[in-house]
């Protein structure tokens, strides 16, 4: 990303307070842009400022984007910056080391993906098998809309490789359905101005890192 590129705009990084969003969050930064990053936890995001150095270009946002909590969150965004919001990147890694009861946004969520796929009921399954599309669709339905009218706006998910790995068959099904949302998503806003990207990565973690205890 060209330095100062962005200069600015306003750029969201949704649940933005691990360690992918705090690269994202940073990248944004260097490029010039004022970076909203949301979290469901008020001390990962102290962590958050104080890691990336308090910069007066962040905007730390108590809240989740939980189809439940979704609209009070873009809400209060939205009164922070008078309107303005030109692009949003949200990603949707699913965390293999996370237990039930760890710090991150997703972990609570995600915690029961967890045991023998045919072990689950019908009704287990209908609702732990769309948890992550389910994130993701509730931030795509409220920013998307948004972002069409603003020239030069995007919407990015970074997701990973979960979609291909067998250590979580409900992690699988998880993964592989956002890369159809954002494959959907990018193919109904073919003719808008809107740009919609996928960035798909593999990355290895350094399990040392505290998020992962």
């Amino acid at each position: 990303m060209a330095a100062r590129a962005l200069t600015g705009t306003y750029a969201w990084v949704v649940g933005g307070a691990g360690v992918i969003g705090t690269g994202l969050a940073r990248g944004l930064l260097r490029a010039g842009a004022t970076v909203i990053v949301n979290s469901r936890h008020k001390a990962r995001l102290e962590a958050l400022s104080e890691d990336l150095g308090r910069p007066e270009r962040l905007i730390p946002l108590h809240g989740s984007m939980l189809a439940d909590e979704a609209e009070q969150t873009v809400a209060a965004a939205m009164e922070i910056t008078g309107g303005a919001l030109d692009h949003v990147v949200t990603h949707s890694a699913v965390r293999w080391w996370a237990g039930p009861k760890g710090s991150c946004d997703e972990t609570n969520t995600l915690g029961s993906l967890r045991g023998k796929l045919l072990s689950l009921t019908h009704e287990q399954f209908a609702e732990q098998a769309a948890l992550l599309p389910t994130m993701q669709f509730a931030a795509c339905r409220l920013l998307v809309p948004r972002l069409e009218a603003v020239e030069g706006a995007s919407y990015t998910f970074v997701t990973g490789g979960a979609g291909g790995d067998s250590r979580s068959p409900l992690g699988q099904i998880n993964a592989q359905a956002v890369w159809g949302l954002a494959a959907a998503l990018r193919s109904e806003t073919h003719a808008s101005p809107l740009k919609v990207h996928e960035v798909r990565l593999g990355l290895r973690f350094n399990r040392s890192h505290p998020e992962r205890l």
